[in-house]
């Protein structure tokens, strides 16, 4: 009975799990390259956020998958600026007619965002919004129109048209076509705007404004084109700030102009001007004075000037015939070919005036007059990096791990610190007498001097046997009347057998000359009755002993 009850149950759950099975979508992948405008990869302070559009006052979801409780999905770079991961397509998402708004945000601020059905896998590099909107201009009135859809019945539309413009017009429609008319219209933004119902809608809304055409000046080689017939510019005065090259023929009339320009004539302001007449001949055309009337003149409009102005005489231009030539003007003044450098050293094209004059430049190679200070210690200069080479200092001679440059130009000799240790290898009674305990012999060097001396000890003491004891004064003696390196120590009131310590270091208070030899001597005086003793170890017998030692700290020479 038992396994028939286990065998049934088993077949009943198999049921029940092949009637619960849900169904699964596959997500599409999305991927992107952020770059700036020098194409280098962007990756902190920047994200896209993918958000679910269009769903109406339904709660989305995906059909027998789950229900979409987080309608915005952030990607951000990797360190190679790339973003990339997965959604899922508006095709598996209920209800209907959803789309993804996607915006850069780029230091906390949205930068810009566009509309994307996703459907397949999504490259954000390449695929195209739902809506494009042409770049306008202040030169021609055009009408432009957004397709807002809301395919999901709702009180609330909200379309951002990026218009930048207040002044829209805005029409409504039910899904199959049919003109509506909402409760409220409302300019959010100039950029958006919130069409409100009372009863819940779906459809679409068409947003129409009129904007200009202007040839955007981020675009090379931008040309506005009509090649269907002639074209006029009417209107007021045409102003040409670029160089104008005239590919085509210029049709006259021209003539010697009055002193304003009659109905139908044709003038250009200039001190004169060739002009090729219908025959092949050249005519000359003197126009208004619009120049001053000087021989200066003759050579400001030289590339149109005939020699028109009395008393001037059609300037030269030398021709420009060998690789690295350059044009000048000298004091006469006249156009000059200044040739290239044609040395193997490398010099810099240069000038010196008089303080109101300039003169002709020429070839010239960089001297130290020509370079001012620079502080390289500063950041705004760049600082100093990187590495010297010693061969910059005296040639690097004697620049090795024995010698150090030094403050007067020279590389010196480092002289080595001398240590001389005293190890105290027996016990030694300190009374109320001067007691000798360790003496240490030295001989300061050659060259280098004067020098100190660094004076160290440390010493173990034992007081057995001793009470009420005051103190001990422990000093070093140089054999010179000087005495230094001074410590004071004992137990006021100390038990039999205490024990207690000395220790010291420092410089000497007076330097010694070159190749001085000299005897540190280390002593101790007890202030009272008894004798104490400098132990030669630690009273656990472990650790260093009792020790004396002087070190010679050299200059540099």
């Amino acid at each position: 009975m038992e396994y028939r009850f286990g065998v049934k149950l088993l077949l009943r759950l198999a049921l029940l799990s092949l009637f619960f099975a849900l169904p699964s979508f596959a997500q599409v992948n999305v991927t992107g390259n952020l770059k700036d405008v020098g194409l280098s990869n962007v990756v902190s302070n920047v994200q896209v956020d993918f958000e679910l559009e269009n769903y109406g006052g339904a709660i989305p979801r995906i059909s027998g998958t789950g229900t979409i409780v987080q309608i915005k999905k952030t990607f951000k770079p990797n360190a190679s600026g790339l973003i990339s991961g997965t959604l899922f397509p508006n095709s598996s998402i209920i209800p209907a007619g959803t789309y993804y708004r996607a915006c850069i945000i780029t230091q906390g601020e949205t930068f810009r965002c566009d509309d994307y059905l996703i459907n397949a896998n999504f490259n954000l590099n390449n695929d195209p919004p739902l809506t494009v909107i042409p770049n306008i201009g202040p030169n021609q009135l055009i009408t432009q129109t957004y397709f807002c859809p809301n395919l999901s019945a709702s009180t609330i539309w909200t379309c951002t048209h990026n218009f930048n413009d207040t002044a829209i017009q805005v029409s409504t429609y039910d899904v199959t076509g049919n003109r509506i008319f909402p409760n409220l219209v409302t300019v959010t933004t100039a950029n958006a705007v919130t069409i409100t119902w009372i009863v819940a809608q779906a459809g679409y809304a068409v947003i129409t404004h009129s904007g200009s055409i202007a040839i955007a000046t981020n675009q090379p080689n931008a040309l506005l084109q009509n090649p269907v017939g002639a074209q006029t510019i009417g209107g007021p005065s045409l102003t040409i700030t670029a160089p104008l090259t005239v590919t085509g023929s210029l049709i006259g009339p021209l003539k010697t102009d009055p002193v304003s320009p009659l109905n139908g004539e044709t003038w250009i302001n200039g001190e004169a001007f060739k002009w090729q007449g219908n025959s092949g001949s050249p005519l000359i055309h003197t126009a208004s004075t619009f120049l001053p009337f000087t021989c200066g003149a003759n050579l400001l409009i030289n590339a149109l000037i005939a020699d028109s102005i009395p008393g001037c005489v059609s300037p030269v231009v030398p021709q420009l015939t060998t690789l690295g030539d350059t044009l000048s003007v000298d004091p006469t003044p006249t156009q000059v070919r200044i040739p290239g450098n044609t040395t193997t050293t490398k010099q810099f094209y240069t000038q010196t005036g008089n303080g109101s004059i300039s003169a002709l430049p020429g070839w010239n190679p960089i001297i130290a007059g020509d370079v001012p200070p620079i502080n390289l210690s500063s950041s705004a200069n760049g600082g100093v990096t990187g590495n010297l080479p010693v061969t910059n200092l005296n040639g690097g001679t004697n620049a090795d791990s024995a010698h150090i440059w030094r403050g007067d130009g020279v590389w010196a000799v480092i002289n080595q610190s001398t240590l001389t240790d005293g190890p105290i290898s027996g016990n030694v009674t300190i009374n109320s007498t001067a007691t000798n305990v360790k003496a240490v012999s030295v001989t300061f060097p050659s060259s280098g001097c004067p020098c100190r001396a660094f004076i160290s000890y440390s010493l173990y003491l034992d007081f057995t046997g001793i009470t009420n004891q005051a103190s001990i004064d422990f000093w070093v003696d140089d054999g010179n009347s000087h005495q230094m390196a001074g410590v004071q120590t004992g137990q006021s009131n100390a038990s039999t057998g205490a024990k207690t310590s000395a220790t010291y270091g420092g410089f000497s208070s007076v330097t010694y000359n070159n190749s001085a030899g000299v005897t540190f001597t280390l002593k101790g005086i007890q202030s009272g009755a008894g004798g104490a003793t400098v132990q030669a170890s630690s009273n656990s017998g472990s650790g260093p002993n009792s020790d004396f030692q002087v070190t010679v700290i050299p200059s540099v020479n």
